[in-house]
């Protein structure tokens, strides 16, 4: 079979052969778009493009295949998956992008292995503060769910350093990935961005509004990318809900409904206590994924309720809220926290009524989707959530080489995510 289709959760390609009937080519990009979106696609970068396809190959109708980007449309917005196709090795793409990682716990470790993964990205450097630790996070099983792993031998070839300074002025970058805690996050992209590196940055955006906003300032300066990692906006399950809200496919929305929990972080640096302090509790590290993705499909909410309960880190490490939409009538539930012990599992979920049906997706059933009218419920393809974390690499990765803002998720959008959470705390942000 001269075309295999790898794994949705891989996003993959692979081209086995040089040469490739167009035919096959168009048939699996089909397939692909049938299982993903039945969406149409558009290709944002490569060579790969519509007649092309024809005039690229010999007159057996054959193409060679080169690193294209396939990302799916939604009335022109970009909100869909992007593939990676690919036929070559890493080291021989063109217009290779050098990346440090900095931090490397659980976030650095997922950033990593998609950093890995597309061909376009060199993982050049990682920045920790106990570079000896690498390999042992490797196999220590951090966070709160499996994303992935990396073999250590691919790190062979990557600097390894304790202080970002260090490495900015020895290694030749394109861009940082900082993943460090929340209290490192200003200071750490202002010398990245102060040193023209594009910078993705883990969320929460910057505690402090006037930081946010300063790097902000700064990466439009200094003509630079700035986004933050908001990444269920990535996520399949959470794509499919923008898209039906916005095509309107069950009706108007009316009520949503968008839950996060998880047991109390152990582990890494959530064992220390400053860390703990200066982390923002729940509200701005676990709801603030909910708080985010409800505001990049509705839109800022004209009024709150919120209450919320003390935990381990802050006195917000619960949250219940009801959003309220005067204009479309629409409410919004968001509830989340890491009050429960340290093993509790990990679980979010959505709950959407439409005119015409109601759906709920939830990751203790991660792989499908249920749709209900008043007769019947249906399920369909969930695909895979931890799709977000590769999606969100790859679409910084397609903003680098195009030199596009990320208006999929731009640092404004991020800022007004912080300032929506001290919202919920009865605290007014202009």
């Amino acid at each position: 079979m001269i075309l295999r289709y790898i794994s949705k959760k891989r996003h993959e390609i692979i081209f086995e052969h040089t040469n490739c009937k167009i035919a096959e080519v168009k048939t699996l990009l089909k397939k692909v778009g049938q299982e993903w979106q039945g969406m149409n696609f558009s290709i944002v970068k490569g060579t790969f493009k519509g007649k092309q396809m024809a005039q690229s190959g010999d007159r057996t109708n054959t193409i060679t295949v080169v690193t294209a980007i396939f990302i799916f449309l939604n009335n022109n917005i970009l909100d869909g998956l992007l593939f990676e196709i690919t036929r070559i090795p890493r080291q021989n793409c063109r217009n290779m992008k050098n990346v440090a990682v900095i931090g490397f716990g659980f976030m650095g470790i997922t950033h990593s292995i998609n950093i890995l993964r597309i061909p376009g990205l060199k993982l050049k450097a990682i920045v920790d503060r106990n570079p000896d630790m690498i390999e042992k996070n490797l196999i220590s099983g951090l966070g709160n769910l499996a994303t992935g792993s990396i073999d250590p031998a691919s790190l062979s070839d990557v600097g390894r350093y304790e202080d970002l300074a260090d490495c900015l002025k020895t290694e030749e970058l394109d861009a940082v990935n900082i993943c460090t805690h929340v209290d490192l996050h200003y200071d750490m992209a202002k010398k990245a961005l102060q040193s023209d590196k594009h910078v993705f940055l883990e969320k929460p955006f910057c505690l402090d509004i006037k930081k946010a906003e300063e790097l902000v300032a700064l990466a439009y300066k200094r003509n630079k990318l700035l986004m933050i990692g908001h990444v269920v906006r990535f996520m399949s399950p959470y794509i499919k809900l923008k898209r039906w809200i916005d095509k309107g496919e069950f009706g108007k929305l009316k009520f949503l409904v968008l839950s996060r929990f998880c047991g109390i972080p152990r582990w890494g640096q959530w064992k220390e206590d400053d860390v703990r302090k200066r982390s923002g509790g729940a509200l701005f590290d676990l709801v603030i994924h909910d708080i985010d993705f409800a505001n990049y499909i509705l839109g800022m909410p004209d009024n709150i309720e919120s209450s919320w309960l003390p935990g381990d880190y802050s006195n917000h490490d619960y949250i219940s809220a009801l959003w309220h939409y005067r204009g479309s009538g629409v409410r919004v539930r968001i509830e989340g926290g890491f009050t429960f012990h340290a093993a509790f599992p990990f679980q979010a979920s959505y709950m959407a009524q439409f005119e015409n049906a109601s759906i709920l997706y939830t990751t203790f059933r991660g792989d499908v989707i249920h749709i209900a009218d008043n007769d019947k419920v249906a399920e369909i393809p969930a695909n895979d959530e931890g799709d977000g974390y590769f999606n969100e690499i790859a679409y910084f990765a397609g903003c680098i080489e195009n030199s596009t803002r990320p208006d999929m998720c731009p640092p404004e959008s991020s800022l007004q995510a912080i300032k929506l959470c001290y919202r919920h705390l009865n605290k007014m942000i202009l």
